[in-house]
């Protein structure tokens, strides 16, 4: 694994775990969207300076791009965690971050999926798990690297067994562009639906007031 595949690899991984809880930090909707998503936007352009100088051989623009997936993805959970947290202040951003872990590692427990008896479901299964992991899709952002390097343990039907994903079917990891609108998106949804919430105990929540977002 290179370096700058283990950088990232390390960043979705560090942003799964910090954004949902530093959100916490602020109390308006915009602030903490913000408060992960705007720093790790603008650190695109230091990372590019870095790969750049330092690894000449790997496209800049393929760093720039996957670091705003980080940012977008940053966003998704700082929204999906002020979404949780209208209903469950102190719970919901630990819920938020369990979410963004488990998207993280699809390959891991996806087998519960992978093995369902009905075959559309088991092929759509196996599509979505593929398409929602941004791991996935730095992984081949980087130089094609093929996940079936590395082996990942699945139940099997008739017993457990060692094999690499990929092996056993084939997938189609979601483009940079693509997973990054669709995670913006997603984060946006979720701070304008918990802008929208009533929080109990607070009627005027039910108005959707400028000053929620700004």
């Amino acid at each position: 694994m290179t370096a700058l595949r283990l950088f990232f690899f390390a960043e979705f991984a560090t942003v799964a775990l910090a954004a949902p809880v530093l959100g916490l930090l602020r109390r308006r909707i915009s602030s903490k969207l913000f408060l992960v998503g705007g720093p790790l936007a603008v650190a695109a352009v230091p990372l590019a300076i870095v790969v750049h100088l330092w690894l000449p051989a790997q496209p800049v623009w393929d760093a720039v791009w996957l670091q705003l997936l980080v940012a977008a993805f940053a966003l998704a959970a700082s929204g999906v965690a002020a979404l949780l947290g209208r209903r469950w202040m102190r719970t919901g951003p630990l819920l938020a971050t369990l979410l963004a872990l488990a998207v993280l590692a699809t390959p891991f427990w996806g087998d519960l999926l992978w093995n369902l008896d009905h075959k559309a479901a088991r092929s759509a299964a196996r599509g979505c798990l593929v398409a929602v992991n941004p791991l996935l899709t730095a992984a081949k952002a980087l130089h094609r690297f093929d996940w079936t390097h590395g082996p990942v343990l699945y139940s099997k039907p008739g017993g457990i067994k060692m094999t690499r994903l990929g092996e056993d079917f084939p997938y189609a990891p979601t483009p940079v562009w693509l997973l990054s609108l669709c995670y913006l998106g997603t984060g946006l949804l979720a701070a304008v639906i918990a802008g929208l919430v009533r929080q109990k105990g607070r009627p005027a929540e039910y108005l959707l007031a400028p000053r929620r977002f700004c």
